[in-house]
């Protein structure tokens, strides 16, 4: 048991010390809670950062690109869905439609042109309806339909696919020089391409024979 050293009293707490103290604590407590409130109440009203939005993939179009022919020109070239008609003249001595003029289909697929070849060297009235010569092919002439017909010529080899794309960004930016178009180029159907004016003549002659036969027969049965 401990000693009391001589003349020791007992510290007491003085007056109204201890309710102070608990006064005190308790103040910190609400105030604490309170900020907390405060703190969550401000957070709720404060909107989520925005997230950025997932990447579409653009859906792509099919490649409009075809072979012109009689049938097809005034439903896919020179009328259609398409404002605009790009055309490659090819001479003779390209027997096929070249990669570069695939590509810039392939480029151009979502907007609205459409894309075509043409063995020009079987059509020559078809391509002087441009003021055109075959012996300047080959030529990607780009046609626009409407009330006032229009065109317009890039004159390139077509092997290569950054002037082609620059025509058409010509075009669809609005940059572009048109020429008045009258009237619209035809094509010739197949069955007269490279005949000449002997040839339906001759086609003609022996429409006529055969006419005479018949008229023939039928005066013998009389």
């Amino acid at each position: 048991m401990p000693t009391r050293r001589p003349g020791w009293r007992p510290v007491r707490a003085l007056p109204g010390l201890a309710s102070a103290g608990r006064r005190h604590r308790g103040r910190a407590v609400k105030d604490f809670v309170k900020g907390v409130k405060d703190e969550s109440g401000d957070a709720e009203l404060q909107p989520l950062p925005p997230f950025p939005p997932p990447d579409i993939p653009r859906k792509q179009a099919s490649v409009s690109l075809l072979e012109l022919t009689y049938d097809n020109l005034p439903t896919h070239c020179f009328g259609g869905s398409k404002a605009i008609c790009v055309i490659a003249l090819l001479p003779e001595s390209a027997p096929k439609c070249p990669e570069a003029v695939l590509d810039l289909a392939r480029r151009n697929r979502n907007d609205p042109v459409q894309f075509a070849w043409l063995r020009a060297h079987k059509q020559p009235e078809f391509v002087q309806g441009f003021g055109l010569e075959l012996s300047g092919l080959p030529k990607l002439v780009a046609v626009k339909v409407g009330k006032r017909n229009r065109f317009a010529v890039l004159d390139c080899d077509m092997s290569e696919l950054k002037p082609m794309g620059a025509f058409v960004d010509r075009i669809l930016g609005g940059d572009m020089t048109f020429k008045p178009l009258k009237p619209l180029p035809e094509l010739e159907p197949a069955y007269l391409q490279g005949m000449s004016d002997e040839d339906e003549g001759g086609v003609a002659s022996e429409e006529q024979r055969a006419e005479e036969d018949v008229d023939a027969e039928d005066k013998v049965e009389l």
